[in-house]
């Protein structure tokens, strides 16, 4: 009995706070040896002592926020996307287009617009953009935007772009008409049916 006691407040005063030292244990385990320890009080000893060094006082802020990470080849050489002759999925982080297509069901789901509508028979395709939308910078998004992303920059013959063949339609190779109708509404018109026109404009802006 006098040994345990001993025992216990030898402990009590030498038991770690938060992070375990290592000194402590090898000091524990001597001193219990030396005392011809029985194995019962041995455990619950030995677990209060590990109790100091539980690997959920290691964890940092940032490894308690849920994180994806992905690889890539090699760095991307612009982050200019019109300018881009690679395919990295650096662009699809950092920019978002006017839908988005479903990993998983494959489905087309909104992007930066809402909803769409699609008239004239498969013609024409009027996009409304989602209220509140912003540029990094705080400044407000809206249809003269997209827009102008798409009459001065991806279908701008001067400017070296790949997406401009993207959106190519027909034997002719012609390409949609584009417009902002109001702030938040851009209308294409199509010179033909295209099927696969949604997921061209899911391509980011």
């Amino acid at each position: 009995m006098l040994f345990r006691r001993s025992l216990i407040h030898w402990i009590a005063q030498r038991k770690p706070e938060g992070i375990f030292q290592e000194n402590f244990l090898v000091r524990a385990l001597s001193y219990i040896k030396g005392a011809h320890f029985f194995p019962p009080l041995f455990a619950l000893v030995l677990a209060v002592i590990l109790g100091g060094c539980s690997p959920a006082q290691f964890k940092t802020a940032a490894n308690q926020v849920p994180q994806i990470v992905v690889s890539s080849l090699s760095d991307p050489k612009t982050f200019n996307l019109p300018l881009s002759q690679e395919s990295t999925i650096i662009f699809s982080l950092i920019y978002e287009g006017l839908v988005t297509e479903n990993g998983v069901t494959g489905a087309i789901e909104p992007g930066i617009a809402e909803s769409w509508e699609v008239t004239n028979n498969d013609l024409r395709y009027v996009f409304k953009l989602r209220e509140g939308l912003k540029w990094s910078d705080g400044e407000p998004l809206t249809a003269e935007d997209v827009d102008f992303t798409y009459n001065k920059i991806f279908f701008n013959e001067e400017i070296p772009t790949d997406y401009r063949d993207v959106l190519r339609i027909g034997e002719e190779g012609k390409l949609p008409q584009v417009r902002a109708l109001d702030d938040r509404r851009i209308e294409f018109v199509l010179p033909e049916p295209f099927a696969p026109f949604l997921t061209a404009v899911g391509t980011v802006l």
